[in-house]
């Protein structure tokens, strides 16, 4: 990316303009000053001059007219509503006698004009919004979209997450549903996009402006940039500025290197909290370790038993005899940061499960304090406010009764109940995990360290989260910058809406953000964002199997029994963004001549009835697939097959008839399908005997690696993830390129 020449006088002038201003009890930079900082970025502002008073207008005989008459005050926000702008104002006197309208208009209205701004006026053009705001952590969320009716009625506005490649601004443009009023659409002329882009990039580059800016800038408005035929100018613009942000509080501790094996694999474990009397949560895990043949050494911290639990004791971390790797924290929240006092880089990881921490409006000073503490004492902390690991390796978990089996897919929660879920319900669905691990409030070791770890994990095939802090998403979004294709990161974010980020705030302490941030932050990553938790699981269920991935450019194939659900998946597809592409008719042709029995639809959604589906015993769907993956090249077929109408007789070697489908696909796959993804969709009338068959069929293509979902819109939330996560991958969001 161009840099971008930056006035070395940008620090003194914003600093003399926010003084100025929060001595009057303000929050806002007056519109010239603001305009000012622009052109110090090198944005394109107008010729101006501003004056005291009507007595002055004689200044503005070096500026070409028409010109643009405004009043400026302390009060003025808006200042059209209050009567503060007069445009096409030819001259210098006409703007003396335009001052003086000015003047009366905002004095009638409430406010007291301070000076008066002068400017050239922009030529007519297509108007643009834009404006970003400073999100926890620091960063910038930059919101580009079209002025006027198109924000304020349609909310036709893209949001990105700064510094911005010319790639990704060009995205962000292409993607407003009035982007063809920039291109001449209906007959209006087309502007100079490119100089758009580049006052984008001047604005929220690598380079740009909001990288420049102090932490007590809060949000830069520009509105609106107008874009003509030859070229953009920012005609209206404010700056918001609170005061310097206190820096005597506590910081995030930066992120130091550490060996994350010892969370996930611990050969050593303390447990802090278990009762001597009374069983609690410490007892609980102690019991879990017991049930998992937990092979490393176990150890009891309490202050005055000899054993518990069969454990022999110690009275404090301090009286550690070697360090432990894992230490389980269930003390009550006031007792969590003396109990660490004097570890002394004994602990590993201390996992916190207690609340009462910063999630709580009462909490935030007791959060601090374990901060600081666990700085000192060298001890990683992982929580507080979080169910811990689960780690089939490792032998350790937070569930009872954890399948045992290692996989490819790891989680990382701030909910707790929801890594419950996730891990219930995705071993029912055949997915085994590499790890879990509930963060809560996250106040050290982070989701994007643990993305670092798996993404490096030779053992790990995706990496999946549920968040709610928006800090944490633009963390993955800093990590995820620069990496090129990455294995697949899958995202479910919660407090997406007002609603949700009320909720989110007093579940983990998480800080509110705009809804649209969310998908900017996943679109620059290269992360699957997904909506629920079905389909969360959905993804899961495809991405586990290692060597799944999308075919470029063929489109959905959809094969299978039942012309309405054929009829109902193709408008599902197509509201999902997916393509459903007709056969060509050498592929017809082809299906044709197998010389299935009449009653056949075969252009895509390919619709046969259940009694061409049983044909050879089945296997004719090998003979169907072969011609597709031949002829067609799909991106990724859906194969639905209801069981409930398929014959439950056995073959003559007493296969299900489903089953004979299942191993057709799954040859067809191997024979001439290379690269192309297979979903099988198992559709139950809920009678036991389906159930059954359905269980042990998705077993059956689990076990040949075909991803397997009970109904179809499930399937097409997967196959969404695969395309979204082929096209991040295909083409890097922070990697400069031609625009094709």
């Amino acid at each position: 990316m161009e840099a971008v020449e930056m006035d070395p006088d940008l620090d003194r002038l914003l600093a003399a303009a926010a003084a100025e201003v929060l001595a009057r009890d303000g929050n806002t930079l007056p519109e010239d000053r603001s305009k000012q900082v622009l052109a110090s970025a090198g944005l394109a502002v107008p010729r101006s001059v501003v004056v005291d008073s009507a007595d002055e207008a004689a200044r503005a005989d070096s500026l070409t007219a028409p010109l643009v008459v405004k009043a400026l005050g302390a009060t003025l926000v808006h200042k059209s509503d209050a009567g503060g702008v007069v445009l096409g104002v030819v001259d210098a006197a006409a703007a003396a006698h335009a001052i003086r309208q000015v003047d009366a208009g905002v004095r009638a209205a409430g406010h007291i004009p301070e000076r008066f701004l002068v400017e050239e006026q922009a030529g007519r053009g297509v108007e643009i919004i834009l404006g970003a705001t400073r999100q926890p952590g620091g960063a910038w969320a930059v919101m580009i979209g079209l002025g006027g009716v198109w924000t304020e009625m349609l909310e036709d506005v893209g949001v990105g997450v700064a510094p911005l490649t010319r790639p990704e601004v060009h995205g962000i443009i292409d993607g407003l549903r009035g982007a063809g009023l920039l291109h001449g659409a209906r007959g209006s002329a087309p502007v100079d996009v490119e100089s758009l882009v580049a006052q984008i990039v001047r604005f929220a580059g690598v380079d740009g402006l909001l990288t420049r800016l102090p932490d007590w800038v809060e949000a830069v408005d520009v509105n609106p940039i107008v874009v003509t035929a030859t070229g953009s100018t920012a005609v209206d613009a404010s700056i918001v500025v609170g005061p310097p942000a206190d820096s005597s509080g506590t910081a995030r501790a930066e992120p130091v290197a550490t060996d994350f094996s010892r969370l996930l694999e611990p050969k050593s474990v303390a447990v802090v909290g278990a009762s001597a009397r009374q069983p609690n949560l410490g007892n609980a895990f102690l019991d879990q370790l017991r049930a998992g043949e937990f092979g490393g050494r176990i150890v009891v911290v309490h202050p005055t038993a000899e054993t518990v639990d069969g454990h022999v004791t110690v009275p404090s971390l301090r009286e550690l005899d070697e360090p432990v790797d894992y230490a389980y924290i269930t003390l009550p929240a006031p007792q969590v940061a003396p109990a660490l006092t004097g570890a002394d880089g004994r602990v590993g990881f201390a996992q916190v499960i207690s609340s009462g921490f910063g999630e709580i409006e009462a909490g935030g000073e007791r959060e601090a304090e374990l901060s600081r503490i666990a700085v000192r004492e060298r001890i990683r902390v992982l929580g507080p406010n979080c169910l811990g690991t689960f780690s089939p390796t490792g032998r350790i978990s937070f569930v009872s009764d954890p399948p045992s089996e290692p996989g490819s897919v790891a989680f990382v929660s701030q909910s707790g109940g929801l890594s419950v879920d996730v891990i219930r319900l995705g071993a029912a669905r055949g997915i085994s995990f590499r790890a879990v691990v509930s963060l809560g409030n996250a106040i050290d070791v982070r989701p994007a360290e643990l993305l670092d770890h798996f993404l490096a994990d030779p053992d790990t095939a995706v990496v999946a989260f549920y968040l709610e802090s928006i800090e944490a998403g633009l963390e993955l979004l800093e990590m995820l910058r620069g990496r090129g294709p990455h294995k697949p990161v899958i995202l479910l974010a919660g407090g997406r809406t007002s609603a949700g980020s009320t909720a989110a705030s007093s579940h983990t302490g998480a800080l509110a953000a705009n809804e649209k941030v969310w998908p900017a932050i996943a679109r620059q990553a290269g992360i699957v964002l997904v909506d629920d938790l079905g389909e969360l699981l959905n993804c899961l269920e495809v991405f586990h199997f290692r060597d799944v991935r999308i075919a470029a450019g063929g489109g959905v194939v959809l094969f299978g029994n039942g012309g309405g659900t054929s009829v109902l998946a193709s408008d599902a597809l197509a509201r999902a963004g997916l393509r459903v592409p007709l056969l060509p008719d050498d592929v017809l042709a082809g299906l044709a001549a197998i010389g299935l029995p009449p009653g056949n639809g075969l252009a895509n959604p390919i619709d046969i009835p259940a009694r061409s589906m049983i044909v050879d015993d089945g296997r004719v769907a090998k003979d169907i697939l072969n011609v597709i993956h031949t002829g067609a090249k799909p991106g990724t077929v859906i194969t639905h097959v209801n069981i409930g109408v398929i014959p439950a007789t056995p073959d003559a070697n007493g296969d299900d008839l489903v089953e004979n489908v299942i191993r057709a696909v799954a040859a067809a796959r191997d024979e001439t399908g290379a690269g192309t993804p297979h979903l099988i969709v198992l559709r139950s009338d809920q009678r036991p005997i389906t159930q059954g068959r359905a269980q042990h069929c998705a077993e059956v293509a689990r076990g040949l690696g075909i991803p397997v979902f009970a109904e179809i819109p499930d399937a097409i939330a997967a196959c969404r993830g695969l395309v979204a996560y082929h096209a991040a991958t295909a083409y890097p969001a922070d990697q400069e390129r031609q625009r094709i």
